[in-house]
């Protein structure tokens, strides 16, 4: 079981790449509902010698890596073929915002088209939706609109929403398990539930799907007397809008708070907006501006990006009692960070924020900050406000003892807040008996009889609350500090490992060639080795693949339908082989080292635009004739040509011109000591370039040994097996 569990991990991108219906079970008995295994199931069973329920944990495995993988493909398809048909000149003018402009700008004015004020709404709900496509530390940025009814909630949240691919969005009225049944949500989506109430079930998804923002959320049924395990995807964001707040405390430390403008300035602004925007839904400059805020997002939807901040360390946070909050406003800098990401410095697969970014994030947060930290609304904060300024006139707090303090009937505190009486209840004594209104939340709002025999409720607060105080939140350290913060920051960047999924990686790879030329995009991915395909139990398995049918049709008797069988057969043969060669290629022993296979070596260098980070100006706009940078690998530190040149002396020196009598990393390390300059720049760099020299070298020794040396023995056997098994096939057809 171990034995297998490994290969599986070492070989999970060939795996992932298996078509499906290799791996689905098959019906045997219907009244029964017996199933049998693949043939490749089968295969990996007998090969590891697993029991029975040893193969079905190895199955879900297999199943998990396959669907991950395939999920991806049909995801980065969708957003391929939209960018393709948007008109040439939107996808110019949104390549040019997303490479040397503003792209989050460009958006918010686009929403101040559909929607007048509540400025503050439009930058919140803009970072929210970034925050889909940000994968590491990010926690996710979800938001709870309240205020008034007939305000412009809804209004405002479709407005913008307007400007989202529709693939992104899930809107209407959903049941509380549709998230885990439907196959059409993707990773990263944006989940609008507009004036409804919460069940407990739904409470439960939404609160475990924010803490575990970054991972699938499970749910195990029966189905027609089957288990099922059932998952929401990852990085969902949810959008609330209702006039209340919420009672639970739980949720609403979890999501930002924001508040329509229901001020009457505002009502006289929407009421001239109204009159003046008639036509312009019908306007093509209009028009071309939401496609290209819709060609932005899916521009960005391409790739998830691991957003950090190097100098975090240096930011200082006034209030930490609520200990969600400054996560929360670190996830809305890596969504500024996000908008400018082909702008940004990226060391190792990490891309770097600068302090633009954190004065922007700055700006969008501040309008929020009293809301996230008391977790009112708006008419929640009114009513304390009431209570104190009353209190201050009688001079409560000269002699506060509860006594004292003011008492307050519903129609008094009507009057004082404009709110009406019975609102006034719901808000203060909860919607049912098991909610916690207002008296639950705030500590010192008390209430009692009256005693002059009318019975009347009587509401009285001793606290002394002064919400202004938190409207200062943070600050920073001395330029000296956040300089030496960044520059200790990007070490640790280039020493770590960089977590990015193999599988979806893999996926985006074989998309590279009709990829839009965008920095971020386009630059160089990590360079990771492949378990070699040749290893023995891989060409086992393999084989074993191949003596089964891998296009089953039922008609056997029809001569045409066996001879399709056959075609499809070589044809999945010919791009399995292909794959096998492909994979081989990548590791660090393959058959192009040397002069073994005598072709050309493969130049994996692309152009890419890498702006440094700076301390005061860190959105500087890269002029474009810094495109044509070359690097290697991951951007290395070092540029391609000085480390080749540095690589080539080394081995003529230490390793008689193309012979490694060690292992590669001892050399690497022995080739750092003598050259204490390229100490800081990464593994995969200097692989590349030891194998780059190694490649132009002529060997000069041709004897077998050295043949043996640089292609596997396995492989080669593996691809003459399927050689053999392919002309075979061949045959069969020709017959």
């Amino acid at each position: 079981m171990l034995a297998c569990e490994k290969w599986v991990s070492n070989n999970k991108i060939i795996i992932a790449k298996v078509p499906p219906e290799l791996l689905a079970k098959k019906l045997v008995d219907l009244r029964g509902k017996k199933y049998n295994y693949s043939n490749f199931i089968l295969s990996i069973k007998e090969k590891f010698l697993l029991h029975a329920y040893e193969i079905e944990e190895i199955y879900q495995k297999i199943l998990e890596i396959n669907k991950v993988y395939y999920d991806e493909k049909k995801r980065l398809n969708k957003i391929l073929i939209r960018i393709q048909n948007y008109p040439p000149y939107i996808r110019e003018k949104a390549q040019d915002l997303l490479k040397y402009g503003d792209p989050q700008n460009f958006i918010n004015q686009t929403f101040k088209k559909k929607h007048v004020g509540d400025d503050m709404l439009g930058e919140t709900l803009a970072v929210c939706a970034a925050s889909t496509f940000i994968i590491g530390k990010n926690s996710g940025l979800s938001v709870k609109i309240s205020g008034d009814s007939g305000k412009g909630k809804s209004s405002a949240v479709e407005a913008f929403l307007d400007l989202i691919p529709s693939s992104m969005l899930i809107k209407g009225s959903l049941s509380d398990k549709y998230l885990f049944y439907t196959d059409d949500m993707q990773a990263g989506s944006i989940c609008l539930v507009d004036d409804k109430e919460l069940s407990e079930p739904m409470k439960e998804l939404v609160k475990s799907s924010i803490t575990n923002f970054q991972k699938s959320e499970h749910h195990r049924t029966v189905i027609n007397g089957e288990p099922r395990d059932l998952t929401a995807k990852e990085r969902t964001v949810y959008i609330f809008a209702s006039i209340d707040g919420f009672d639970d405390e739980q949720i609403n430390n979890r999501l930002i708070q924001a508040e329509i403008d229901s001020s009457k300035e505002q009502d006289s602004k929407v009421a001239a907006f109204q009159r003046q925007s008639e036509n312009i839904d019908i306007s093509s400059r209009f028009k071309d501006d939401v496609e290209i805020c819709k060609c932005i997002y899916d521009l960005l939807g391409l790739r998830t990006y691991d957003i950090r901040i190097p100098f975090s360390d240096v930011i200082i946070w006034n209030h930490e009692q609520n200990r969600r909050n400054q996560p929360k406003f670190f996830d809305i800098i890596r969504a500024v960070c996000l908008y400018k990401i082909h702008q940004r410095e990226q060391v190792n697969g990490y891309y770097l924020s600068t302090i633009e970014d954190y004065h922007r994030a700055y700006e969008i947060y501040q309008k929020t900050t009293i809301q996230n930290n008391i977790n009112l609304t708006n008419s929640e904060q009114r009513i304390i406000t009431c209570f104190v300024q009353e209190n201050k006139a009688k001079k409560f707090y000269d002699n506060p003892k509860s006594e004292n303090a003011v008492r307050l009937t519903y129609e008094q505190m009507e009057e004082l807040t404009g709110i009406h009486a019975s609102y006034l209840r719901k808000l203060i004594n909860g919607k049912t008996a098991q909610s916690l209104g207002l008296g639950g939340k705030v500590k010192g709002l008390g209430s009692e009889s009256s005693i002059d025999g009318k019975r009347k409720k009587l509401f009285f607060y001793t606290g002394t609350a002064s919400f202004e105080i938190y409207e200062k939140f943070f600050g920073l350290s001395s330029e000296e500090k956040i300089r030496e913060a960044i520059e200790k920051s990007i070490e640790t960047y280039e020493q770590a490992t960089n977590e990015e999924n193999e599988i979806t990686r893999e996926a985006f790879m074989e998309l590279t060639d009709s990829l839009p030329s965008l920095p971020a995009i386009n630059q160089a991915l990590l360079l990771k080795k492949v378990t070699d395909i040749g290893e023995k139990n891989n060409l086992s398995i393999i084989n074993n693949i191949i003596k089964e049918d891998i296009v089953t049709l039922e008609k056997k008797k029809d001569p045409a339908s066996q001879i399709i069988t056959h075609i499809l057969e070589v044809e999945k043969l010919e791009n399995l082989k292909e794959n096998i060669c492909n994979f081989s290629e990548n590791t660090l022993i393959s058959e192009n080292q040397g002069n073994s296979s005598g072709k050309e070596a493969i130049d994996h260098e692309i152009s890419v635009t890498t702006p440094k980070v700076t301390v005061g100006n860190g959105g500087t706009i890269p002029s474009p004739d810094i495109e044509n940078m070359k690097v290697t690998g991951t951007c290395g530190i070092a540029c391609l040509p000085v480390v080749l040149d540095k690589t080539h002396e080394y081995i003529n020196k230490n390793c008689h011109s193309n012979t490694l009598s060690k292992p590669i990393e001892t050399h690497i390390n022995d080739f750092r000591k003598l050259n204490p300059e390229f100490d800081h720049e990464y593994m995969p760099h200097l692989e590349h370039a030891f194998n780059k020299v190694l490649e132009s070298q002529p060997p000069l020794d041709n004897s077998p040994k050295e043949e043996v040396l640089r292609v596997p023995v396995q492989k080669k056997k593996g691809i003459e097996i399927l050689e053999r098994t392919l002309e075979a096939k061949r045959k069969e057809v020709a017959i």
